[in-house]
């Protein structure tokens, strides 16, 4: 009499690799879900602490997807202040995994959003990181 073991054979050794990955990627999908359901509950200045230190950790994709959350926020609060300071926060993103393309799009937008009642050295600082971006791409 042979005994049979449950999980062996070619099939279950290429299905396991399979499933554990499906399980991961669900989970992480599960948490980035909640995460922003609850980013979406504080404040713009709240969600841009925490993109914060995603970016100081490194986790430079979640910093950018709770930055992004950020700018919906402001947006639907009418405003621009919060909203060009999430941009340019967005654009440090983009810049630190090598985006550049994008960066300079978010720059731009940030510059037509930059509110007049601001200091004019927010208007300054968004001209110059867009300077270096041009050059960066290549569009100086």
């Amino acid at each position: 009499m042979t005994s049979r073991r449950p999980f062996s054979g070619s099939r279950c050794n290429t299905m396991l690799p399979r499933l554990m990955c499906l399980f991961l990627i669900c989970r992480v999908a599960f948490i980035a879900t909640v995460e922003a359901d609850a980013a979406a509950r504080r404040s713009p200045d709240q969600v841009l602490a925490d993109a914060e230190k995603s970016f100081e950790r490194g986790e430079f994709g979640r910093g950018i997807e709770i930055v992004r959350i950020a700018i919906e926020q402001a947006k639907r609060a009418r405003n621009l202040g919060q909203q060009t300071d999430a941009l340019l926060m967005l654009a440090q993103g983009y810049d630190r995994i090598g985006r550049r393309n994008e960066v300079v799009g978010v720059l731009e937008e940030a510059l037509k959003l930059a509110p007049a009642d601001r200091t004019p050295d927010q208007s300054t600082r968004i001209q110059d990181q867009l300077a270096i971006a041009y050059w960066r791409t290549g569009q100086a």
